[in-house]
């Protein structure tokens, strides 16, 4: 078994098969565990526990935050959202987002997903925190990643509602002109009221996934 890399996180897969191993990417540093991040956090950035974050989250609250004018703007707009976590042995589970809110202060993630859907990564996440969210526009593949250390499910908000009719609407409007129907859509992105979950996190890496030269380098 070979260890790989997806989202940033380590899984195990069968090895490549021959002639492909050179386009195998080098391995990051393995992953913090949560103690050691939230020490390292506390000595390198003067950073504070946050009351409204998972209950061993640590930011520095004089930071800027990482989401920019920009980004925020773009996460509002019909893209696709993938969020994915891993377990306690690396292995991968991920689910569609059906909503995604930025706070006014563009430093808390708020996403919507099925519960029905998302049950292995509502488990890892409550499990590890950690978590990952690419975002992209079908259109033109523009792509960003956001990753979190501190995600944990909270309480949904009337408005976290509006946020997931909001989104269908426009995730209809950008896909269609690429030959999907109004209907397949609204299928596909359809959640009940009562199927929904909000996970909420704080960014602390900002990533552009675009496909081309720059896809991977870290934006913030």
């Amino acid at each position: 078994m070979h260890e790989q890399y997806w989202q940033g996180h380590p899984f195990k897969q069968p090895a490549p098969a021959a002639g492909f191993e050179q386009l195998r990417p080098p391995a990051p540093p393995d992953l913090p565990s949560r103690a050691d991040d939230k020490a390292g956090q506390l000595r390198f950035n003067g950073g504070q526990p946050c009351c409204q974050c998972h209950r061993n989250s640590i930011h520095p609250m004089s930071a800027a935050p990482l989401i920019s004018d920009e980004l925020a703007a773009f996460v509002h707009k019909g893209v696709s959202l993938a969020v994915a976590s891993r377990d306690a042995n690396l292995q991968p589970s991920m689910a569609r987002a059906y909503g995604c809110h930025i706070s006014p202060d563009r430093r808390r993630v708020t996403l919507i997903v099925s519960q029905r859907q998302s049950a292995a990564l509502i488990a890892d996440i409550t499990a590890c925190g950690q978590i990952a969210l690419a975002i992209t526009e079908p259109t033109t593949h523009r792509t960003y990643q956001l990753k979190g250390k501190d995600a944990a499910v909270v309480p949904l908000r009337p408005f976290d509602h509006a946020s997931c009719d909001a989104h269908l609407k426009a995730f209809v409007a950008e896909v269609m002109p690429l030959g999907f129907s109004e209907e397949l859509l609204s299928t596909v992105m359809d959640t009940r009221i009562g199927d929904r979950v909000a996970i909420s996190f704080t960014p602390h890496e900002v990533f552009s996934q675009t496909p081309g030269q720059t896809a991977g380098a870290r934006l913030a």
